[in-house]
């Protein structure tokens, strides 16, 4: 709501005024034309006192979401579900297990006790210390698709809602831009 300014009539009455309209040419009840003064004169004028319902009216619209914000939050909450669905699966992802490298093994028979030492070497004697993919279960190529095409799908489900997102806040600031009224040549 812009603020209101009483401009002063010769015949005695006061006409409030908007900023906005400085400049320009009104008229009065009594049929006068009165010129606007200037942006900064205008705000030297006496302030109108806004009518009860007006105010209330202007507070609503200030508080109220429509349906740009709803969906922009709507777009907000399906990026942010989607980002932390996609870092668990990422945690949780399929791997191919190795067998552990010489080093690895000198290193951790430090500080093991001779039980697993034992189990260590005997699985060395038995499988070797090469660095190739343990075999793996029948099961993991299946689990591999299935855990790219979840990510994909959520990649896809977040950038909707990434998407979602800007589009509703751009179009909420064109759509108050468009409200906004335009100044130039106006004449009461």
């Amino acid at each position: 709501m812009n603020a209101k300014y009483l401009l002063p009539c010769s015949c005695g009455q006061k006409i409030a005024v908007e900023p906005r309209q400085a400049g320009q040419t009104i008229s009065c009840t009594c049929g006068a034309s009165l010129e606007v003064p200037s942006l900064v004169q205008v705000k030297r004028l006496d302030k109108a006192e806004p009518e009860p319902g007006e105010v209330r009216r202007d507070e609503a619209e200030r508080r109220s979401w429509g349906a740009y914000e709803g969906l922009a939050l709507l777009g907000v909450v399906i990026l942010l579900l989607a980002t932390g669905t996609g870092s668990w699966l990422f945690f949780i992802r399929p791997r191919l297990r190795t067998l552990p490298r010489a080093n690895e093994i000198r290193e951790s028979a430090k500080t093991l006790p001779p039980r697993m030492v034992w189990s260590n070497w005997r699985l060395m004697r038995d499988k070797g210390l090469d660095p190739r993919p343990i075999p793996q279960s029948p099961k993991y190529p299946i689990w591999r698709l299935r855990y790219r095409i979840w990510m994909g799908t959520i990649v896809v489900v977040g950038l909707l809602g990434l998407a979602l997102t800007v589009t509703m806040l751009s179009l909420r600031s064109r759509a108050a831009k468009a409200r906004l009224p335009s100044t130039v040549g106006e004449t009461g």
